[in-house]
């Protein structure tokens, strides 16, 4: 390649030069920009959109340089690309078919000067005759949307650096043929500098759950922790590691993150499962090291291959990196280190949402003791070995995680990918006298809050009588962060079905799970991750069933519309509060019938069951208590989360919900929000629903029974008609399976129980998985007294 002006003018860029001497000399505030038909490419990036001010894209020596064209829809387009020492500058020499060339520098004799020409394809004279019938795009791949295109491709060396010095640049500008723009048939791409620096780059081939070690250049070191590194362990998932490659099974691939978080001194700019080479088998983990800083990218950002980097087994295409800054003896930032978030894929099909991000000096040592943080939201410092660590699990498929609590309770996750898509943080180590890093780090996310979003509703459908408590779970982190009341929820704000109707607003959950002001951002680490937990009363609809608009409107001028199902006016909804063991009476508008009595009230116990002679506050017993009326002899019941739970009482989270559908004949009751007394853990949300399937009917569904990792009672469930001189039929066989074997998911064809009148209940160890993933019907089989002939299913 020659650096230096050629002796003689190409031939075609003297008659365009020419040509623009008619015109104006432009007087441009920017440069050219690309057409749709002419899109120049410097190491794979748009130079415009890499530094929109400079137009720079920085390449690596030793390295490969590449300047790719493409020409939109002609195949088999001629180029003409020239090049320059000098660095880009608006309107040099406008062209006749519009647009400028933004090399060279202006010669009053209407020439540029300080150019040299690289290819011309389109008049095939000049200083390279045997390039440039070369110097055309090719023919493209229209059915698979693949633009034609053209690739100059060639290694460098430190050689063509100045003598002593480590930065040289070159400015780049094609000319591309454009049968579409008449008359000239011509169009520019925009101008692009490349800055030659000297370092290090490659593709790290890891394969699958693998890793690739790399050293740095010498001189240079990576503090870490108050531990100064030569080298850096690439690994395929997501994650570096310092001190020596991590030792966790499959690379991490297993998403444990209680292992990877006590393994070796690592950063993780998203660990989960990933395929690097899924869609090329020579593409990896690209590494970049120039001067005093490193760029470690999973994805494609050379666009060598066909996009990002996959989620194992999918077809995605993401994009991420860790960013460090060495110490080489001339950074003042040596020890600073950041995540960039380039490009996630909302379309991924696998482990969407899922992963962690953050760092660790290795060891058990979490910001906050005792729990992961959220990263995204705010400034955080961490002291002398403390990790700070944001993780997501939607679908409790990790190994293990870190948990609310630091025990491995779930959270109610949002969207991960959502809320870190293009975003950026940066770990700056905190002042020291000692080796950087050694004092703990500040994390700083230049846009601190995560986008706004609005995502699921908790009741569908809404009661048409209003007055229900709605929980919107989303991002509310700018809803009303100043306490000026310029936030609402509005039901049919345009009016369509008779309104608008605005929704009473409550609360956002906080990271404890009771309730806070709305001007209080959520406070992390919390139950309710990404997106904090919205707080409405629900308005009266005015009797009209259908589809309402529900248009949630943020003081930070984000407005989110979502369709809301209202049901027709023959629900009746309440909502309760209770202290810690107590009790609420519900007067019915849709009567209850068990064991053969019907029933207009019944009696919601804060411990998980509903009994109809009397109410009770019973707190444990088990099965006893149960079948003893819960102390009120002749008191019959169903229970669906027996234990001691409520310990916040009226301050807390839990509520208990009653649905009536006159319609369909049905009552639900459902306990939100429970919390394990002794621990304060979460223990979910059960419902219980009588007549789904008919009179003397009623089905449990405790799929979302979360069990406790500290607690020891056990938890119980099932019906019994309060009376000790009747059959108990007691399934409980210490593994939580007593029942479930006799059901068809379990492998069994259902149960009957013993005999008219009887009672049937499990306890259950309280801190193992339930294994119902469905809701258990139970159907009273007899058809006069004695009641009570339970077939479940």
């Amino acid at each position: 390649m020659i650096w230096t002006d050629p002796m003689r003018r190409h031939i075609f860029l003297i008659a365009v030069f020419i040509l623009s001497a008619v015109c104006s000399r432009l007087a441009a505030q920017q440069l050219d920009v690309n057409g749709p038909n002419a899109v120049q490419k410097l190491q794979g990036k748009i130079a415009s959109i890499e530094d929109p001010v400079g137009h720079a894209v920085e390449v690596t020596l030793p390295g490969t340089f590449v300047l790719n064209v493409t020409s939109g829809a002609n195949p088999f387009a001629g180029i003409s690309t020239i090049m320059s020492t000098t660095a880009p500058t608006a309107g040099v020499l406008p062209t006749p078919w519009g647009g400028s060339i933004d090399l060279g520098v202006w010669d009053p004799n209407v020439v540029i000067t300080q150019i040299t020409v690289l290819g011309d394809g389109i008049t095939y004279t000049g200083i390279s005759p045997v390039l440039d019938q070369f110097w055309r795009t090719d023919g493209g791949d229209p059915a698979n949307g693949i633009a034609p295109q053209f690739t100059f491709s060639l290694s460098v060396t430190p050689a063509l650096l100045p003598q002593g010095e480590t930065l040289t640049t070159r400015t780049f500008q094609s000319i591309v043929a454009d049968p579409t723009n008449a008359p000239f048939n011509l169009d520019n791409t925009e101008v692009g500098q490349a800055n030659f620096r000297f370092g290090q780059e490659a593709v790290l081939l890891t394969g699958e759950d693998g890793f690739v070690t790399v050293d740095f250049l010498p001189g240079s070191t990576f503090n870490f922790h108050g531990q100064t590194y030569s080298q850096v362990h690439v690994h395929a998932n997501g994650y570096v590691t310092f001190g020596g490659p991590g030792t966790l099974p499959d690379g991490g691939a297993n998403n444990d993150h209680q292992a990877w978080l006590s393994d070796r001194p690592a950063i993780a700019a998203l660990l989960t499962d990933w395929s690097p080479n899924a869609h090329d088998m020579n593409d990896g983990v690209f590494y970049e090291e120039r001067g005093s800083l490193v760029r470690i990218a999973w994805g494609d950002p050379r666009a060598q291959s066909l996009g990002g980097i996959s989620h194992a087994t999918d077809t995605d295409s993401n994009q991420f990196e860790i960013i460090l800054e060495l110490d080489n003896g001339l950074n003042p930032n040596e020890g600073r280190f950041a995540i960039n978030f380039t490009g996630l894929d909302l379309n991924a099909q696998v482990g969407l949402g899922r992963g962690l991000l953050g760092h660790t000096p290795g060891g058990m040592a979490l910001l906050g003791g005792a729990w992961d943080t959220d990263l995204r939201s705010q400034s955080q410092a961490a002291g002398p070995g403390t990790a700070q660590i944001e993780e997501h699990d939607p679908d409790g498929s990790n190994a293990s995680n870190l948990g609310w609590d630091g025990m491995g309770q779930l959270r109610i996750y949002n969207n991960l990918t959502l809320n870190w898509d293009g975003a950026l943080l940066i770990f700056d180590p905190q002042a020291t006298t000692g080796i950087t890093g050694s004092a703990g780090y500040v994390s700083t996310p230049p846009a601190f809050l995560p986008p706004d979003d609005v995502q699921n509703l908790s009741i569908v459908p809404l009661a048409n009588e209003g007055n229900e408590l709605l929980f919107i779970s989303g991002s509310f982190f700018g809803f009303d962060p100043m306490g000026t009341g310029a936030a609402s929820v509005v039901f049919d704000p345009q009016g369509a079905m008779g309104g608008p109707f605005p929704a009473t607003l409550i609360n956002i959950g906080d990271s404890t799970g009771q309730c806070g002001p709305l001007s209080t951002a959520n406070p992390q680490p919390s139950q309710s991750r990404d997106g904090q937990v919205l707080v409405v009363l629900t308005p009266f609809f005015g009797g009209a069933a259908g589809t309402y608009d529900m248009q949630v409107s943020f003081a930070s001028g984000f407005v989110k519309t979502v369709p809301a199902q209202v049901g027709a006016p023959t629900l009746f909804y309440a909502s309760y509060l209770q202290n810690d063991d107590d009790y609420v009476t519900h007067n019915l508008s849709v009567p209850v019938t068990l064991y053969g009595q019907t029933h207009n009230t019944l009696h919601v116990g804060s411990n998980g069951y509903v009994t109809f002679a009397a109410g009770a506050n019973i707190n444990s017993g088990g099965v006893f208590s149960m079948n003893s009326g819960y102390g009120t002899p002749g008191n019959p019941s169903v229970a669906a989360l027996f234990t001691d739970l409520n310990p916040l009482g009226m301050a807390g989270p839990s509520t208990y919900e009653i649905l009536e559908d006159a319609t369909l004949g049905t009552v639900q009751v459902v306990f939100r929000y429970m919390y394990y007394w002794t621990t304060n853990e979460p223990a979910g949300t059960v419902v219980i629903t009588f007549g789904d399937n008919g009179p003397n009917s009623f089905s449990l569904d405790l799929t979302g029974v979360m069990p406790t990792v500290a607690g020891t009672q056990d938890v119980c469930f099932g019906v019994s008609n309060g009376d000790l001189s009747t059959p108990l039929t007691d399934l409980s066989n210490g593994m939580g399976t007593g029942l479930f074997n006799l059901l068809p998911a379990g492998g069994g064809t259902g149960y009957l129980s013993a005999a008219p009148g009887d009672s049937v209940a499990e306890c259950f160890p309280r801190n193992l998985p339930l294994p119902f993933t469905q809701p258990i019907q139970f159907t009273d089989q007899a058809t006069s007294a004695p009641w009570g002939l339970w077939f479940i299913q």
